[in-house]
């Protein structure tokens, strides 16, 4: 969780609005998986079969350049980054990115798919005062999952990765989240899934499966490549069951179990997998914005088209100043974009303009603080998913 300075920064801000609450910094653009559900993973294309053989460089900014980075984003006065990819772990000198923006006062938090997490990269990570991930996991079914991963045996070390920061994270106050995104495939899997995160003591987002009808690949908006899924085996066609899976989620929700969405999200949500327009004001880049592989600044991960502006650069604190050029630039990327349900955007979104959420987010974090897990083997962890199965 942020530490009480940061929190109180992350408070001001949602509330003025003065500074963005956090950043995402995409340090590479590889990933060892290719999830249907990713449109990245299909903008590789023909790289996609060697990425799975290893890591491959691409464009990526050097220590020296993040050096410029950590220094701009202090000044931006962001409490929290979100390091993600791709996959981050594929960077051997995590640790040394991570100790650059530590120095500056900045909170790091890590996005994984978790496949090259162990215990050394963890245990060096949490010195340097990294101790919460997000790990994705769509659903307890090994088999499928490796079918939604286009890798045999990704299912198996999710788990093995989650067994990991179980016995090497903090075991009190520790807001370690499990993503998953929800599609027909996965749907009937997620009540097992949502008991099999409660009982290891970590917290559950669920994330709207999205998918493109007409949008080419690489395009949305005013342009640039989509993080959104053309696979259609991701839309839901019928919504039944639709409906009754996410009323018992909802009733999950109220009676305990770790679900971090919002019950507005989880609303919006369902509505969004409907195919109904949700109706949101995106708010980047005051609340939020993205930093890419190469350090261009873009309104959220969904858009890689950039407006000129460039976090690596010396110059990028001048011109990024409140109302600046380029401060309405990417708020009209924004505004053009016809709205998404992530919930790293949509959530805060709903932090900083409804009252109800704000309340109830501040109740739930004052629980969570004291909050203490209990930590389970890989082998305990197996039994746990065979028990929330039956």
């Amino acid at each position: 969780m942020l530490d009480f300075r940061s929190k109180i920064k992350f408070i001001c801000s949602a509330i003025t609005r003065s500074r963005p609450l956090y950043a995402q910094l995409m340090i590479t653009d590889n990933c060892n998986l290719s999830c249907k559900m990713c449109g990245q993973a299909a903008l590789r294309g023909s790289r996609s079969a060697e990425l799975n053989r290893g890591y491959n460089r691409l464009a990526e900014l050097t220590l020296e350049e993040l050096e410029v980075v950590a220094t701009n984003l202090r000044k931006v006065g962001s409490p929290l980054l979100v390091i993600t990819g791709g996959e981050p772990f594929l960077r051997k000198d995590l640790e040394d990115i991570v100790r650059i923006f530590r120095k500056q006062g900045i909170q790091v938090r890590i996005q994984s798919n978790g496949q090259l997490i162990n215990e050394d990269r963890i245990d060096a990570l949490l010195s340097l005062g990294v101790s919460e991930y997000s790990i994705s996991l769509d659903t307890l079914d090994f088999d499928k999952q490796d079918q939604i991963n286009g890798r045999t045996g990704s299912g198996l070390q999710a788990i093995k990765a989650l067994a990991i920061l179980s016995r090497v994270l903090p075991r009190r106050a520790n807001f370690t989240l499990v993503n998953t995104v929800v599609s027909p495939l996965n749907l009937h899997d997620l009540l097992a899934l949502i008991k099999f995160v409660t009982r290891i003591g970590f917290f559950h987002s669920l994330i709207p499966a999205h998918v493109r009808d007409n949008t080419p690949v690489g395009t949305l908006g005013v342009g640039g490549k989509t993080l959104s899924s053309h696979d259609h085996n991701f839309k839901f066609i019928t919504f039944c069951q639709l409906d009754s899976i996410f009323q018992q989620v909802l009733e999950m929700k109220k009676s305990g179990y770790h679900i971090h969405n919002s019950e507005r999200f989880l609303r919006d949500s369902l509505s969004f997998l409907k195919g109904e327009k949700v109706v949101q004001r995106c708010l980047a880049p005051d609340v939020y914005f993205h930093i890419r592989y190469d350090g261009s600044v873009t309104a959220c991960l969904e858009q890689s088209s950039g407006v000129g502006l460039n976090i690596a650069n010396d110059d990028f604190w001048e011109r990024y100043k409140r109302k600046s050029e380029y401060r309405k630039k990417l708020k009209t990327v924004a505004t053009s974009c016809h709205g998404c349900m992530y919930a790293c955007y949509a959530e805060l979104n709903y932090f900083c303009t409804n009252l109800d959420v704000f309340i109830r987010r501040g109740i739930d974090d004052f629980r969570k603080r004291n909050y203490q897990r209990k930590v389970y083997s890989y082998s305990e962890m197996l039994s746990i998913v065979k028990e929330c199965c039956e």
